[in-house]
């Protein structure tokens, strides 16, 4: 509906009844009073009529994908046994796949009906207030050096030894990346991360142009409208995310093995063929106008950008936030946007890492077959950072 730029739920395992939360951070335009009653209908919805099959259907896979993610790790597979044996020793966590699978629209219904409801409600309202002016009130100088120490192999009695990265490089210049030995080869999912030096160190005057382009991948490609994408991907229990920073453009996707040549399809259509859809452009910049503005409520973003102004001139790449400043960003169009794509996404100094239950041919010929076609001829030009100034 473009009245917030994120919106969830959350809880957590307790032994005692705790919270449920429903949040939304809301663009600077949004009344909350509407986003507050918007949310309200959904939560009586759920309590009065079945959810549909359909919805549930990708509800119960999203479980699936997040319980397989959350135990791709040894720190996440001990905090699952962790919290099961606190909170509930009687639940095999073998079981919990079968148990969600289980759950059916009615039982929805009836939680939501009991828990979900306005006389166990508490809504709050944070709403920022202006800000002083970025660095306001702060004096160079006067750094001391920091003390600290960090111990080495010898004082941790650890095994340092790291596997090998094995890499391929394709025909466009593309490289692939594997760790060999694979300790996730008998993972149930894949993880990608594709990673171009296109961060904002090439925005020049176009300050934030890197972040938001990274912003617009996902928002609509290969002429797929953003709630189509968005439905697809739900329902694959799968993720697609971008990001800028100062020297990089990273873009990623997580799913499970048995969907990884659906998603990395739409991956691919993310990265090489993005649409810029014009209603998707004004989306984006209001949740970009509405971040900066929530910087400049946040202490710890506010005394970064003054210790940049204080480190880096006017003009150095790394003076500026990688979101840009409210000028720019209400500035930049579509021409502008596809004109930065074009010149600074290209596979010639590009990684992909593939992680998970698949082996390193796999992952190339994966690779190959979405993202090697139809960019070969294109090249990066890049900005020097000129950093030593």
């Amino acid at each position: 509906s473009g009245l917030t730029s994120s919106a969830g739920s959350s809880f957590s395992l307790s032994i005692d009844p705790y919270l449920f939360g429903v949040s939304a951070a809301l663009r600077p335009e949004s009344d909350p009073e509407r986003v507050e009653a918007v949310l309200r209908e959904e939560l009586v919805r759920l309590g009065n009529q079945p959810v549909g099959e359909d919805e549930l259907r990708r509800a119960k896979k999203q479980l699936r994908a997040q319980y397989a993610y959350g135990l791709e790790s040894v720190g996440g597979l001990a905090s699952l046994l962790g919290a099961l044996a606190i909170v509930a020793p009687e639940r095999d966590p073998d079981d919990l796949i079968a148990q969600a699978a289980a759950v059916s629209a009615a039982d929805v219904q009836r939680v939501a009906a009991t828990y979900l409801i306005e006389q166990r409600r508490t809504v709050g309202w944070l709403v920022p207030a202006e800000s002083a002016p970025a660095g306001a009130g702060v004096a160079a100088g006067g750094f001391a050096a920091p003390a600290y120490y960090m111990p080495d192999s010898d004082d941790l009695g650890l095994d340092m030894s790291m596997p090998a990265a094995q890499e391929t490089r394709l025909a466009n210049g593309l490289r692939v990346v594997t760790l060999d030995p694979n300790a996730s080869a008998s993972s149930g999912s894949l993880a990608l991360r594709l990673r171009l030096p296109g961060g904002s160190g090439l925005d020049g005057a176009e300050r934030g142009i890197a972040s938001f382009t990274a912003g617009m991948l996902t928002r609509g490609n290969a002429g797929r409208m953003l709630d189509e994408l968005a439905e697809e991907l739900d329902g694959l229990g799968a993720s697609i995310g971008a990001g800028a920073g100062r020297e990089f453009t990273d873009v990623t996707a997580k799913a499970l093995l048995e969907d990884a040549e659906r998603v990395i399809a739409i991956f691919a259509d993310a990265v090489l063929r993005p649409d810029f859809p014009v209603d998707q452009i004004e989306i984006v910049r209001g949740q970009v106008l509405s971040g900066l503005r929530q910087a400049r409520q946040d202490t710890r973003a506010e005394a970064d950008q003054t210790l940049r102004e204080l480190l880096y001139p006017a003009g150095h790449p790394y003076r500026e936030r990688v979101s840009g400043d409210d000028e720019t960003v209400t500035a930049l169009n579509r021409d502008a946007l596809v004109a930065f794509h074009a010149r600074a996404y290209a596979p010639s100094e590009t990684i992909v890492a593939v992680a998970g239950g698949i082996e390193h041919a796999q992952a190339v010929a994966l690779v190959e077959r979405h993202l090697a076609a139809g960019v070969a001829s294109r090249h990066v030009c890049r900005r020097s950072l000129n950093l030593a100034r």
